[in-house]
């Protein structure tokens, strides 16, 4: 029988070596006693995680061996089968060259610099000297990511151009304001000019050094994005089969969207009313202040109505901050977890871009989705459970085809119950659907450089390409041309 007890201290000594291994992670999930920290992203610090995972994989083939095949309880089962897959998968990560891939527009280390400093406590006394400590060897953090790129480099192992180009427009955003931000949070005006200047010269080194070297296709190959899928996904996916799904599924939400366009503006088209919905300025809100009041009302309302009567929500999870992100990182809204002890409540962060009126069409759906009963329900549930769930369950465990699929029924569910007041709100609810349907298959064809089939009315025949993608995300997907590109 597997021995619970002991899956319970491995998965608690998982945790700390994980955000001793990554202290940003530990910031992003709450743990505390790493907020003064950087990750060592270097090749040498890569080695030092893969040793980590190797030992705890040892120690869980050992819990496992000696359970012997028997019966054992379905909480330990569960923890013992989570476990399993994440060191598997970071297994196979680390044995391939992935790890030098490390650059995006949206989740690489690049960004995380920034983000960190967003979500850390400045108010009291610790976090503060961890903020300016934090800023003072951000120039040696920089440094060490700049070491794994240049290993990628040399191994030929390098993003494409147009990811890089995303991280230098962003470089110069972060280096004219993020830090010394920071800095007048935590009283460390003094160390804002050496991080600033540490980003500043990363940016032009993958201006000048990396970039020329980077391939302009963009696809990264079937090999690589299967296991990506697996990372986010937890599971193996039929690559073909998950791009004719979206096919079919951009289709039937399409389908829905026209006939709920002629209920509401007969006689326009579904582009043709997002447009006008996009340009009605008493369904829009202006940024920032009266946009996230609406949208704070909306968590509020539906925290009150749905906590005890269709949803057990602990006081612990009753807390969400909506927030406006730092300008110069990825467009659009995210989630960031409480921290374990629930002494930072969990928040909606968005990032408008460049508008300064946001219309509310799409954005209620968003607040349900990102929020409650989203992501803050699916993620406080899965921290409080302390009674059944292991602490790397509770605290790091996150695959993105359950945490997504949760949020996109509860999107689904907040309709049923009547909290789309407006049709075109409704409508909302579908383009989100769509978008994300859409970006399944731009996403698989592109990467894979698969064919659109020819039975489809957008470009039959011809192979996906970041131009085609930008044009139906924005004209089928309905999405803003920032948004889209």
């Amino acid at each position: 029988m597997l021995d619970r007890d002991a899956l319970w201290k491995l998965s608690h000594d998982l945790v700390d070596a994980l955000c001793s291994d990554s202290p940003i992670a530990a910031t992003f999930a709450g743990v505390s006693g790493h907020d003064h920290r950087w990750d060592d992203v270097s090749p040498a610090g890569q080695d030092a995680r893969a040793a980590t995972i190797a030992t705890h994989s040892r120690r869980l083939a050992q819990i496992e061996e000696r359970a012997g095949g028997e019966a054992t309880d379905e909480d330990a089962s569960l923890a013992a089968a989570v476990l399993r897959e994440y060191l598997d998968e970071r297994t196979a990560f680390y044995g391939a060259d992935d790890r030098y891939r490390d650059l995006n527009n949206i989740t690489s280390t690049f960004q995380c610099f920034p983000m960190a400093f967003d979500v850390m406590n400045a108010e009291s006394p610790d976090g503060a000297e961890a903020m300016r400590e934090r800023l003072r060897t951000l120039p040696a953090a920089v440094g060490k990511y700049q070491e794994l790129l240049s290993e990628g480099l040399a191994r030929g192992t390098v993003v494409s151009s147009r990811q890089v180009m995303a991280a230098v427009e962003q470089g110069r955003s972060q280096a004219g304001h993020v830090y010394h931000a920071a800095a007048a949070r935590c009283a460390g005006e003094r160390f804002a000019d050496g991080a600033r200047d540490a980003v500043a010269e990363l940016t032009e080194w993958l201006e000048t050094t990396y970039l020329p070297a980077a391939p302009a296709q963009d696809g990264v190959g079937r090999d690589a994005y299967g296991r990506a899928a697996r990372q986010h996904l937890g599971m193996t996916l039929d690559l073909d089969e998950t791009y004719a799904w979206g096919l079919e599924e951009t289709r039937r939400i399409e389908s829905a969207m026209a006939a709920l366009a002629r209920q509401i503006a007969p006689g326009l088209s579904v582009a043709a009313l997002a447009k006008q919905l996009d340009q009605d300025p008493n369904a829009s809100a202006e940024l920032p202040e009266p946009f996230l009041t609406v949208m704070r009302a909306r968590q509020q309302q539906a925290l009150e109505q749905l906590a005890g009567t269709h949803f057990d929500v602990p006081d612990a999870i009753r807390a969400l901050d909506v927030k406006l992100a730092p300008p110069g990182g990825k467009v659009g809204a995210y989630y960031m977890q409480p921290s374990e002890d629930f002494s930072r409540p969990g928040g909606v962060w968005y990032s408008p871009g460049a508008l300064k009126v946001m219309p509310l069409w799409q954005e209620i759906s968003t607040a349900y989705h990102e929020g409650f009963p989203g992501h803050h329900l699916q993620v406080g549930i899965q921290l409080y459970r302390r009674d059944r769930l292991s602490r790397f369950q509770r605290v790091l465990a996150c695959w993105a085809g359950s945490a997504e699929g949760w949020a996109l029924y509860a999107e689904q569910l907040m309709l049923e119950l009547g909290y789309f007041e407006r049709s075109e709100y409704a409508m909302g609810m579908y383009a989100c659907q769509l978008m994300r349907a859409a970006r399944v298959v731009v996403d698989i064809g592109m990467h894979l450089g698969l064919r659109i089939p020819r039975d489809f009315d957008f470009h039959p025949g011809e192979v996906w390409s970041y131009e085609l993608g930008v044009e139906f995300m924005r004209d089928r997907a309905l999405m803003a041309d920032e948004h889209a590109r």
